[in-house]
């Protein structure tokens, strides 16, 4: 079986992860968050099912997205889609104790799973939110950056109005073909960048 190192190791070996990203997969290792049936998987650079239909993105893509969202300590993060929260963890670490990370669901199963998760490890600087993810949390807002998890149409108005001015968006664009878009906010809209081809599951 494959080890957490080995994986960080080849993501940092061809150039997906920033080394602070690298440092958040060694403290969280993704077998921590799949079903234990999938535990065998962890470390392949693959998707693996994590129930409802719903995948784990591949390490090199969760690093990717990670390292061009680039959040700093102390932001205030929105996740739209947790899915098994792995991604929740790392984004967690990057902000530090001083940041803050809302995670939005569909699936209230999720966020109850990931809530009891991050209670046992002690993570106390996220919050869990079962809802229509397109509606983002203005609850919370703004958002120094946001990061999306699931194919979408458009940066939904919802999430434009509930970000920083200089904010960053990371998220999937598109139907049968998908992009990777890096948006800035600027003079209160957001001007996105095509950056590399990408499947993901659709956003509901």
């Amino acid at each position: 079986m494959r080890t957490n190192e080995e994986l960080v190791r080849e993501l940092l070996q061809i150039g997906v992860a920033a080394p602070e990203v690298a440092a958040a997969m060694l403290k969280y290792p993704r077998e921590k968050f799949l079903p234990q049936e999938e535990a065998a998987s962890a470390y392949y650079d693959l998707p693996v099912p994590i129930g409802n239909g719903q995948t784990c993105s591949a390490p090199s893509m969760v690093a990717t997205m990670l390292s061009l969202l680039s959040p700093r300590k102390g932001d205030n993060v929105l996740e739209i889609g947790t899915g098994c929260a792995w991604q929740t963890a790392l984004i967690s670490d990057l902000v530090g104790e001083d940041g803050h990370v809302v995670s939005v669901e569909r699936l209230a199963e999720f966020s109850k799973q990931a809530a009891e998760r991050f209670s046992s490890l002690g993570i106390k600087n996220t919050k869990f939110i079962t809802g229509d993810g397109k509606l983002g949390y203005a609850a919370e807002a703004p958002y120094d950056r946001i990061i999306v998890g699931a194919a979408c149409d458009k940066v939904y108005p919802a999430w434009e109005t509930q970000m920083r001015d200089g904010g960053i968006i990371i998220l999937p664009m598109g139907d049968i073909f998908q992009w990777l878009f890096k948006g800035v906010k600027r003079n209160g809209h957001v001007e996105a960048t095509r950056l590399m081809p990408v499947q993901f599951v659709k956003l509901i």
